[in-house]
């Protein structure tokens, strides 16, 4: 799976970019930590209700998620406690920019499950608020390449 895309470094201050996702840039639902297990491959961009694909792909809760560069997944947790997994207005949400190799420290509710519904969406805007910038050479010297929370 291509979860890369270019990545637009900074040139001497001219401002800060939104990374936009290769054509190919994908989520991945993970039915185990680390990766690995069944998966369900989501292109961009929308709104997916992830129940049936999830009960079609054998997955009981989402246990890992690998997000392309470029892309953001907003993520909205379910009560375990219906068979249907509905959203109430305890239900939790997140947001994420990158991999995640195990979610057991976002969902901590035993009666949530994740997830329910996902949102994902192209271009990952950068700023001072939120963004680390990595330099070619020290002193903050050269091209700078932004990274958001979960980027590598």
């Amino acid at each position: 799976a291509d979860l890369g895309a270019e990545r637009e470094p900074l040139d001497g201050g001219s401002g800060w970019p939104t990374q936009h996702p290769s054509s190919t840039a994908e989520v991945i639902l993970w039915g185990e930590r680390s990766h690995k297990g069944p998966q369900v491959r989501l292109q961009c961009c929308g709104q997916t209700d992830l129940a049936p694909l999830l009960r079609k792909a054998g997955i009981h809760s989402i246990r890992s998620v690998s997000v392309g560069h470029g892309l953001r997944a907003h993520f909205t947790v379910g009560t375990s406690t219906s068979s249907r997994g509905d959203v109430d207005a305890d239900s939790a949400s997140f947001e994420t920019f990158g991999d995640l190799a195990e979610l057991d420290g976002l969902v901590r509710d035993y009666r949530q499950s994740c997830c329910v519904a996902v949102s994902i969406a192209s271009g990952v805007d950068h700023s001072e608020d939120v963004s680390v910038i990595l330099y070619e050479e020290a002193d903050f010297q050269g091209k700078g390449v932004p990274f958001r929370e979960g980027d590598y």
